[in-house]
């Protein structure tokens, strides 16, 4: 009976093997344990096993029955193993789980994604790696329409992304929130978010390489979503010159009923007079944080937002060196831009800490020396 279910806590036991669970345990911990295979059967007694949580072992192995006998099972929680494009040996291995809702298969050493997933009808949510090269989104993603929550941010997981097309997320119609940072993207060409027209929240942050002209591909596909919240925090260097938010990059917002937008530490110094007034009338929260904000006409501009919270906290801010700059190396003729940004000099971190501050001054222009000593 439901009364009698309890919770087991295998974790951290130095276990090399999965253990017989007694068929009353709902909620079962095996992580941070030695485990190397998923036997055929290892939970056929476990028909009223919830939550499985096997991270962080050396799990290099499933069969095909696996998981045989828990078709109740919610959560799987699979990250920090050692899977590769040879982990199965069948890719019918998630078959049984037919009400799983929240899939974890994040920081794996090398997660070529062979699974087929498309049995997994009533999946919420799934966090996994996601790597060029290495990672494929068919057909059989299109049946998931369940599946509301992506996360692929580099933060917890490998994500390594430096191009997205209108393909990349055309199996996932569905998606509400997206989660795409610290995936080192360079370029995202216009059409990658078009069609997902119940897209609520998306995260960008700490992709250095976009800055804001990669923006207006991101703005101009949003106005065909459901876009309440964006994240574009540092999507500059960290050494870079700063910056100035100009009304391209935000027109393509006042059609949208988006309430949040986050611009954390983008080195942010100046706004373009009238930018402020593409904001929508829906917007109730703006987060500025950690910028370099100097004075401009900008600022009666300020008064015109409807927001109701503005974070303007750390600004002028230092940082550390060791907060390396981030190597760009894709470019796409299509990356749109306002006409407005100057070619400017911009130091690497090896000239900032070999040169003097003084005769950084000889390399660049005298208006930008705030920025290059912070």
């Amino acid at each position: 009976m439901k009364k009698n279910l309890v919770k087991a806590d295998c974790s951290g036991k130095n276990k090399t093997t999965i253990p017989l669970i007694p068929g009353n345990v709902a909620n079962l911990s095996l992580a941070k344990n030695r485990i190397q295979r998923v036997d055929n059967g290892a939970f056929k007694y476990n028909s009223q096993l919830l939550y499985l949580d096997l991270s962080e072992n050396d799990i290099n192995l499933l069969n095909s029955k696996s998981f045989q006998g828990v078709s109740k099972l919610e959560t799987l929680i699979m990250n920090k193993n050692n899977f590769s494009s040879t982990v199965s040996q069948s890719k019918v291995v998630f078959e049984p789980l037919v009400s799983l809702r929240y899939l974890d298969m994040k920081n794996n050493s090398n997660n070529c994604f062979a699974f087929n997933i498309s049995f997994l009808t009533n999946l919420h949510t799934l966090k996994m790696d996601f790597v060029d090269g290495e990672t494929y989104f068919g057909k059989e993603f299109e049946a998931l329409r369940n599946l509301t929550n992506l996360d692929f941010s580099g933060y917890s997981g490998r994500c390594l992304i430096k191009v997205l097309t209108p393909g990349t997320f055309e199996n996932f119609p569905y998606v509400q929130f997206l989660d795409l940072s610290k995936c080192r993207i360079n370029v995202i060409h216009r059409g990658t978010f078009k069609h997902l027209r119940y897209l609520k929240f998306l995260d960008l942050s700490d992709n250095r390489c976009l800055k804001f002209t990669g923006c207006i591909n991101i703005t101009y596909d949003l106005q065909s979503t459901s876009i309440r919240v964006l994240r574009l925090n540092k999507i500059h260097q960290t050494f870079a010159l700063n910056t100035e938010l100009f009304k391209c990059h935000l027109q393509n917002l006042r059609e949208t009923k988006i309430t949040e937008i986050h611009l954390d530490s983008n080195r942010l110094q100046l706004v373009e007079q009238g930018a402020l007034s593409m904001l929508p009338k829906t917007m109730k929260k703006l987060s500025i944080a950690d910028n370099q904000f100097t004075y401009g006409e900008y600022i009666q501009d300020i008064f015109s937002v409807t927001v109701h919270e503005v974070n303007i906290s750390y600004m002028g801010m230092s940082h550390y060196l060791k907060d390396k700059d981030e190597q760009c190396d894709a470019i796409s003729s299509e990356t749109p831009s306002c006409g407005r940004e100057p070619h400017i000099y911009q130091p690497s971190i090896q000239e900032i800490k070999s040169v003097d501050p003084f005769k950084l001054i000889m390399m660049t222009n005298q208006n930008h020396f705030c920025s290059l000593i912070n």
